[in-house]
């Protein structure tokens, strides 16, 4: 038996190591890069401009050493969910501006990145917050745990009550990183990215603007093609799906307790604060709605919470009220450019 063993082991060893060794020399997802990657694509944004084809990473990081290394604090910044990435500075004429969105955002990652801009002092005069990160999630993230220093600031400068763990979700994302050492699938990923291995260098466009997920220099978002010109039948079908799994989405109220006590903190800061409601693909709304009316009732509630707080509130969950079609969407919860555009309808102060 113990030699059957250890046959085994002499079979499995040298495999394990070339996943090791693999998984970390290619790493595709830049997980072991150290943040050298992030550093290198705000390096060249902070230069004013712009990089095309963002290999995988974490853009919390990159917000971080913008932010950090940033020259002058901007006159505006939006922060959220990737449902605003694609707000840019032509949207605010004549202020310099900064996106501070990240994907699969909610209320820790407001926080933590508040935290970010007030612990450096370069909190902007204007900050937009976009609402997707107070709905409740089916699959909540750890992702902000890698600003979890700036996350920790903030709840004890406003004194917040946030019930969050933070040594396991700084835990749970050094241990998701460590597994992919030796993870199988990111070994098959990393076989797959061979090719690609010489490609990460990041690429400086300069003025240009970028075709194949890039960022401009205020870190706004830019999408390849393929995913801009999406399949509207399809959309239609992927719509049934979505609501399934989704049911009725709502808001959090324990996250939007949260959110007046961070809009409070920036009111005493002498920041203006808006809100920014973006909407959802026509077929997904309308589902939902005939089904549960669930984004009447959000949006409801968030007018009711901006009510409250003073706030004004830009843009609509809903694709109807300024005719925004199927084909101004890529998917069910992210919709162009113009669409976004159309739907704030922002008055310049």
């Amino acid at each position: 038996m113990k030699k059957l063993i250890k046959n085994i082991l002499y079979i499995i060893t040298p495999f394990a190591i070339l996943v090791m060794v693999v998984n970390y020399y290619v790493d595709p997802a830049n997980v072991f890069s150290n943040g050298m990657y992030e550093s290198k694509v705000a390096a060249v944004l902070l230069k004013g401009h712009n990089v095309d084809d963002i290999q995988n990473c974490d853009e919390r990081k990159i917000v971080e050493k913008i932010v950090m290394q940033m020259p002058a604090t901007p006159d505006v910044a939006i922060v959220g969910s990737s449902r605003a990435l694609e707000v840019s500075s032509d949207f605010f004429p004549n202020k310099k501006f900064m996106n501070y969105g990240v994907s699969h955002a909610n209320i820790n990652d407001i926080l933590a990145i508040v935290g970010l801009m007030d612990s450096l002092q370069k909190l902007p005069k204007e900050i937009y917050i976009e609402t997707s990160p107070v709905f409740s999630e089916i699959s909540p993230t750890e992702e902000w745990a890698s600003l979890y220093n700036y996350h920790q600031y903030a709840i004890k400068k406003m004194n917040i009550d946030c019930k969050v763990d933070y040594n396991n979700s700084a835990l749970f994302r050094l241990i998701d990183n460590a597994s992919k050492l030796f993870s199988f699938k990111y070994f098959q990923k990393s076989i797959g990215s061979l090719r690609e291995i010489g490609s990460k260098k990041v690429q400086d466009i300069d003025t240009l603007a970028p075709k194949n997920m890039g960022r401009f220099s205020d870190f706004s978002i830019t999408y390849p093609k393929s995913y801009t010109t999406p399949d509207t039948l399809k959309a239609q079908v992927d719509a049934v799906t979505y609501t399934t799994k989704i049911a009725a989405p709502k808001i959090d109220e324990n996250r939007l307790k949260i959110l007046g006590e961070i809009v409070e903190y920036l009111k005493q800061k002498n920041v203006k604060v808006y809100l920014v409601n973006t909407p959802f693909q026509p077929d997904c709304y309308k589902i939902s709605e005939d089904k549960y009316h669930s984004f009447t009732k959000m949006e409801t509630r968030i007018r009711q919470f901006a009510k409250t707080q003073q706030l004004k509130v830009f843009g609509t969950f809903s694709p109807f009220e300024t005719n925004i079609n199927r084909s101004q969407f890529y998917d069910q919860i992210h919709c162009s450019k113009k669409a976004l555009r159309d739907v704030m309808k922002i008055v310049h102060e």
